[in-house]
């Protein structure tokens, strides 16, 4: 045992020594940051707690958008700036596209995943795919979908205000899995909904730099299972099984209703039916389930985020949404709820959108991979480095928007009301470049119809405590690949009757309950 470990050792040695002498070759210098220390480099410095927070504060340290840090051996660079931002992921796309290639992604059973699928010919393939089902063009056909889910969020805050948060949750779940799958859920405790998030969570903790030593080293899962370390093999299997059910299983009942003639619309069936995808290299079933499998893990997680930051923006700014309100009662009348087609009407509620998607992304940082070296603003960018992709650093950068942890929908507004050039097909939120995400036009529609109608019909209080004194507004945001508010609390009551009619015609009383979340 003690001779395996010393040639593990001394492989882990050779390997790290190999890339740092590869990185020093180079005419032009690393991106600054912190001093690496020998063999681990700067593993201890790496923040484990919302490390985009950590990353941005280097760049004021260091002076730099681009930041450099090594972990044994892997260079990772993090692009701190906009400026940064376009010059190496949208005019050096070429070179940027790729994902890191991490091996926890195959041995937990997520290389399928569009999303962090390194640059290839399948990459090619399923993002020609999803451009063509998810084009800005093809929203509208979800929009039954999402208007009926969204009504039932509505409906459920009404009855039971107290559970807003869980609400919103099953709206996000609800609404992918009815327009993917065309599968009706009605609860959280839904098995496909619980399969997936499991997955997911799995998945949050595997992803970033340094969170597995065997993503930097892959010669460790060569190693036994009694070997010391190699804990990751039972996390893998267990993630593995629960990913593979996510991917099967609800296929596997939307062929069984396509069967009976009972599918309802939805991207699954779409796909099946889809005379490019039968012309793949790929069986259809595979490449049905991979581009449906990646949408709802794509979409369901960072949809919640966006509207549990919404709901914590406007319940701590409720000016914000009375004059929202106003502003759709004077375009929209009083009589319906506002529609997807409504968004170009609305400058000042697309203002509070934006604003939303940009108080906090639901994903702050986001890898990609270098697939050459490369030499950007001066600095050497080894092939094979990691780059980081600091949405948080960009969206609250103080240059670009004015006190930036404010939450300020005006800031995306000229003074006659008007949507400023700031504000203009730019949600830095969605990504950048070819990597840019390929939903983004159906979870704009999603995101910003859900804000409208609660707006429309809900005010925002604070909530109370037993002794009927004030609870403030405030929350933290928790860490991960995607991250969302914690629990909070606040008051949601209807405007007026007029309100609850457009909720649920048959209800008429509404008590005044004070909420809180669950």
């Amino acid at each position: 045992m003690e001779s395996l470990a010393l040639s593990v050792l001394v492989v882990l040695l050779a390997f790290w020594l190999l890339r740092l002498a590869r990185a020093r070759l180079s005419k032009f210098p690393l991106p600054p940051g912190p001093p690496p220390r020998l063999i681990i480099g700067n593993l201890a410095d790496l923040p484990t707690i919302k490390p985009w927070i950590t990353y941005a504060r280097w760049s004021k340290t260091y002076n730099s958008e681009l930041i450099h840090v090594q972990a044994l051996g892997q260079n990772i660079v993090i692009v701190n700036g906009l400026a940064a931002a376009i010059e190496v992921f949208e005019k050096r796309a070429h070179n940027f596209i790729s994902r890191p290639e991490l091996i926890m992604l195959r041995l937990m059973n997520w290389d399928w995943n569009l999303g962090l699928m390194p640059y290839g010919p399948r990459w090619a393939r399923h993002r020609r795919i999803y451009e063509s089902t998810l084009r800005k063009e093809s929203v509208m056909k979800y929009e039954d979908i999402q208007t009926s889910k969204i009504q039932d969020l509505l409906q459920s805050i009404l009855e039971t205000p107290q559970h807003f948060l869980r609400h919103i949750q099953t709206l996000t779940a609800a609404f992918s899995m009815a327009a993917i799958y065309g599968y009706d859920i009605k609860s959280m405790e839904d098995p496909y909904v619980d399969l997936a998030d499991k997955s997911v969570a799995m998945l949050s903790a595997s992803i970033f730099p340094g969170a597995l030593l065997v993503n930097a080293f892959p010669v460790l899962n060569r190693l036994p299972r009694w070997f010391p370390g190699t804990g990751f093999k039972s996390f893998a299997e267990e993630c593995n099984a629960l990913t593979t059910r996510m991917r099967d299983e609800p296929i596997a009942n939307i062929k069984r209703r396509m069967a009976e003639g009972t599918a309802p619309a939805c991207l699954a069936v779409k796909l099946f039916e889809e005379h490019s995808i039968k012309d793949s290299p790929e069986p259809v079933e595979e490449i049905v389930k991979d581009v449906t499998a990646s949408t709802y893990a794509g979409a369901a997680d960072t949809a919640h985020s966006a509207i549990r930051t919404a709901f914590y923006c406007l319940a701590s700014h409720p000016e914000v949404v009375r004059k929202a309100r106003a502003e759709i009662h004077h375009i929209l009348g009083t009589g319906r709820l506002p529609l997807p087609s409504d968004q170009p009407l609305l400058p000042y509620l697309e203002a509070v959108f934006r604003e939303v998607m940009r108080f906090y992304p639901a994903a702050p940082l986001v890898p990609r991979a270098a697939l050459e070296d490369d030499v950007v603003g001066g600095y050497f960018i080894p092939k094979g480095t990691t780059v980081l992709s600091n949405l948080w650093a960009i969206t609250h950068d103080p240059e670009m928007f004015e006190d930036p942890d404010e939450f300020r929908p005006e800031r995306f507004l000229n003074p006659d009301g008007t949507l400023n050039n700031d504000s203009e097909d730019r949600i830095f939120a969605f990504g950048f470049g070819r990597r840019i995400c390929p939903g983004r036009h159906l979870a704009t529609s999603f995101v910003w119809t859900t804000i409208a109608s609660v707006i429309s019909v809900f005010d925002f209080h604070p909530a109370r405590d037993e002794m009927g004194n004030e609870i403030p507004v405030k929350t933290e945001y928790t860490d991960g690949l995607v991250c969302h508010p914690k629990a909070f609390q606040c008051a949601l009551v209807p405007y007026s009757k007029e309100a609850t009619s457009l909720i649920d015609g048959s209800l008429h009383d509404v008590n005044e309950s004070y909420s809180m979340g669950a």
